[in-house]
């Protein structure tokens, strides 16, 4: 009867080489699977920040573009959520949408408009903030 040597072989691979191999071509694999799910998400993640950047950019142009004593404008915060469309809109009833309206650094003359909207996607809540100053002028 032959002897056969499961760790060393002319032909072929042994047994043990196969294992070996296999064991890290599943390691790799389950790296890369871990690393594109974590990359997907965090992808997701900035979608929806765009999406509120945007969301943001409409309301700030929008509020920009009424006059300086609009009731828009008062003195106070205020939610896209509570809005007939006056202000917000197409957004009007987003309640992730809020602004504030406060005195400017001439207060006088200027008023700073600060238009928040809040985002989450699975266990991640952020928001973006965009400020401007509107002048009486």
């Amino acid at each position: 009867m032959r002897s056969v040597n499961i760790f060393y072989s002319k032909r072929s691979f042994t047994i043990v080489e196969v294992l070996v191999a296999l064991f890290l071509f599943l390691i790799t694999v389950a790296a890369l699977t871990a690393n594109s799910i974590y990359v997907t998400k965090y992808q997701k993640i900035n979608e929806e920040r765009e999406k509120a950047i945007v969301k943001a950019q409409v309301v700030l142009n929008r509020l920009m573009s009424l006059a300086y004593n609009n009731t828009c404008l008062n003195i106070g915060s205020f939610s896209c959520a509570n809005d007939n469309g006056s202000c917000c809109g197409t957004y009007q009833g987003d309640n992730s949408i809020t602004w504030t309206v406060s005195d400017g650094p001439d207060s006088n003359i200027t008023k700073q408009i600060v238009v928040q909207v809040s985002f989450s996607y699975q266990d991640y809540s952020g928001s973006v903030k965009l400020t401007s100053i509107k002048g009486d002028w």
